[in-house]
């Protein structure tokens, strides 16, 4: 497990829709790609905010005490590098501080007071998360993301930049599904 990121920020885009990420590559400006060790449960079935039909879902991966530690390690790697080059992103110099204040962080707590780690999935298009069972082999999507454990393979694709908040998008591009059995309840 890498306790540090080997990464450099890329310019401020400004996309068609009016965001603004910044690009997260490695140094040598490959996509940044990263594999957490343990498997994760679902915590909900992925879904878009108000569109059953989105091709881009959210995926909520339940916390565990090491994903907790190596993504606040992330976090605060990320917050010390758009510090140092903060004038570029926000046209003022911010310490890092100040950029911490703005940055969501890659530990989210959901109203119901449950730690997870959200991250983006694309279910159909060119883009479509690659989905390998236990056994290496090419699998479909799970119809219940509830029944299975997941080992994500993650590329820290950017950060968005929105008003006075920052947070890292994280896109889940494969993943190892494991299916957990489903007792009677009776």
């Amino acid at each position: 497990m890498t306790t540090a990121l080997d990464f450099k920020l890329g310019d401020l885009l400004v996309t068609s829709s009016g965001a603004t990420p910044i690009s997260v590559t490695t140094k040598a400006g490959s996509p940044l790609i990263w594999m957490h060790n343990e498997a994760l449960t679902v915590c909900y079935q992925p879904s878009a905010f108000n569109d059953p039909d989105a091709k881009r879902v959210n995926l909520c991966l339940g916390m565990t005490d090491s994903l907790a530690q190596q993504l606040k390690s992330f976090d605060a790697s990320l917050i010390t590098a758009i510090a140092a080059d903060s004038k570029k992103y926000f046209g003022q110099t911010l310490s890092v501080d100040e950029v911490k204040n703005r940055m969501q962080p890659s530990v989210k707590l959901s109203d119901k007071g449950y730690d997870h780690w959200r991250c983006k999935l694309n279910v159909a298009g060119r883009s479509r998360v690659q989905c390998y069972g236990m056994d290496k082999n090419v699998r479909d999507l799970p119809e219940n993301w509830l029944a299975v454990s997941v080992r994500p393979r993650v590329q820290i694709k950017s950060i968005w930049i929105m008003s006075k908040e920052i947070g890292v998008i994280y896109e889940v591009v494969a993943c190892q599904i494991e299916e957990h059995s489903q007792e009677c309840p009776f």
